[in-house]
């Protein structure tokens, strides 16, 4: 697994070929999948270490199966590897609406809702996930952290205050 917001050149996996042969060395080369080119190979002493070549996008590609060729010179080798990349938290949520204007009458009940708040996050997953919150301690409203729904948690009453300003 490598996560969409790797760094250039973050080490990814290793592999390792044996050659019987005396003295021999082995060379590695990504031969297929390597979509965009997304990935490098080096040969070090007992293996090949696959690098992070290019930037990952998780929209584009989720997961890469490349063919690694091992090879002393003569005769050759393949393994194929498989790598998924996870999506990063990139995108911040949006609300539908910057302001939401409501008219309320003093007569509804305590925990009568007042507006549902809506945001979109194009992230996916856990990611995507949205959590309301009242920046603001306002007493008479609540916040369901996971609707979005505002109620009343008190009377209202319009001689008393006769607008509210809440921060989400």
């Amino acid at each position: 697994k490598i996560n969409e917001d790797a760094l250039v050149g973050t080490s990814v996996l290793s592999v390792t070929a044996i050659d019987r042969d005396i003295n021999s060395v082995v060379t590695y080369q990504i031969s297929s999948g390597n979509t965009r080119n997304r990935f490098a190979i080096t040969s070090q002493s007992g293996g090949g270490l696959i690098t992070l070549a290019l930037p990952l996008d998780y929209k584009q590609e989720r997961q890469f199966v490349l063919t690694v060729t091992a090879s002393d010179g003569t005769r050759s080798d393949t393994a194929q590897v498989f790598i998924n990349v996870t999506d990063a938290n990139t995108h911040r949520p949006v609300f539908q609406s910057a302001n939401y204007q409501v008219t309320l009458s003093e007569e509804n009940p305590v925990g009568s809702p007042v507006v549902v708040i809506s945001a979109t996050d194009e992230d996916t997953g856990e990611n995507a996930r949205i959590t309301y919150i009242m920046e603001d301690n306002v007493p008479q409203f609540k916040i369901d952290p996971d609707t979005g729904v505002i109620t009343t948690q008190m009377e209202i009453d319009y001689e008393d205050q006769a607008s509210y300003t809440l921060a989400i």
